[in-house]
């Protein structure tokens, strides 16, 4: 039963180890928070339609996203793991991907939002 756990423990050590590490075509920071964001975007669009027998293959949308950006789907894949596993890279794309999206919001409304968020900040501290 011993052996039994030891070996259990190694298997999920390396395994999280493996899944750690950078895959060979990591995709840079900046362009994962553009895919991710257009992606944000894009599937936006179909939850705001009604409800038809014909909805959107959101899958086959990201799938032409993630290639018009010029990354392989794997390769997204692996990047996205690589960096969900690393939370202060992953925090800091999602925190590029809200700045691209408050950059499409008219000018009143995104001023208001970052003022929103240096309140909530200050609160914080």
């Amino acid at each position: 039963m011993k052996r039994t756990l030891i070996l259990f423990f190694i298997f999920i050590t390396v395994a999280c180890t493996k899944n750690a590490e950078q895959p060979e075509n990591l995709v840079n920071e900046g362009k994962m928070a553009g895919i991710i964001a257009e992606i944000y975007l894009y599937q936006q669009s179909g939850y705001l339609q009604e409800i038809k027998n014909n909805q959107p293959d959101f899958g086959k949308i990201d799938a032409s996203l993630i290639k018009k950006h010029g990354v392989e789907i794997l390769d997204f894949e692996k990047s996205y793991q690589f960096y969900v596993l690393h939370p202060d890279l992953y925090n800091e794309i999602m925190i590029e991907v809200r700045d691209i999206l408050e950059r499409q919001l008219p000018e009143k409304e995104r001023q208001k939002r970052i003022e929103e968020r240096k309140q909530s900040e200050k609160k914080g501290k």
